[in-house]
């Protein structure tokens, strides 16, 4: 296990959103994270990279408590997250995002050689990012803007990846271009923890599914198992009472 969230609470000043969640992520693995609008998956993971301070449980990253860590702390242990809805900044240049994604490595020994040598990898993920590289952020489309969020999250070198839906608002072809890619990065042992609507990316990519409603954990398991779960098939095609 190289994420662990064992009883987790949290939620937004006195209104409460996770109630007990416990779920893990292995080294290299990908878990969907599925549910209605509303469930807490975003709740989740803004907990995990600690933009939220848990109210009980544990949250565990390689053997190290980390719940309640600032979030700047998290990023520097090996946990990035690519944020809903890009939130890249437009005024600035592709280069200079992502170059803030790599501020941790500054900090260590020989940082400013690790940023340019991660610069260059996420360059070969995203070779439009190479060619736009001086372009504002804010003129790139949707679907280089999901790429520049997910190169900026690349940057710190994570071990593990919180990606909240990054399908959303996409064409078809460009979704199957981020899945291709995210398939790459999985493959160097990356552990993933994936929020996504769009049922067919979360299937193909994750090893297991976990399935939120009104903040519990309602289902687990293996994705070959519950991709035709009734729960399941219900949420995506819309037959739930």
């Amino acid at each position: 296990m190289m994420l662990g969230v064992r009883n987790l609470r949290a939620g937004y000043r006195t209104v409460s959103v996770l109630f007990d969640v416990t779920l893990a992520v292995a080294e290299g693995e990908c878990v969907a994270l599925l549910g209605p609008n509303g469930a807490g998956k975003t709740t989740l993971l803004r907990t995990i990279s600690g933009f939220l301070r848990p109210s009980a449980g544990d949250i565990d990253f390689s053997g190290r408590q980390i719940g309640g860590m600032p979030p700047h702390e998290i990023v520097a242990l090996g946990i990035s997250q690519v944020l809903q809805g890009r939130q890249v900044l437009g005024p600035m240049s592709v280069r200079d995002n992502l170059l803030l994604g790599g501020h941790v490595a500054f900090a260590r020994r020989d940082g400013q050689r690790d940023v340019q040598a991660r610069l260059s990898e996420v360059y070969e993920l995203f070779p439009i990012l190479a060619e736009r590289a001086t372009a504002h952020a804010g003129s790139l489309s949707g679907g280089e803007q999901q790429m520049l969020a997910i190169g900026r999250a690349l940057m710190s070198r994570p071990r593990a990846l919180l990606l909240d839906e990054p399908s959303m608002g996409l064409a078809p072809l460009v979704v199957a271009q981020i899945q291709a890619v995210l398939q790459r990065i999985k493959q160097t042992g990356i552990a993933m923890l994936l929020v996504e609507q769009n049922p067919d990316l979360a299937f193909a990519l994750a090893e297991r599914c976990c399935v939120l409603e009104s903040g519990h954990l309602v289902l687990e398991g293996p994705t070959g198992e519950l991709r035709s779960h009734e729960r399941i098939v219900d949420l995506y095609l819309g037959r739930a009472a």
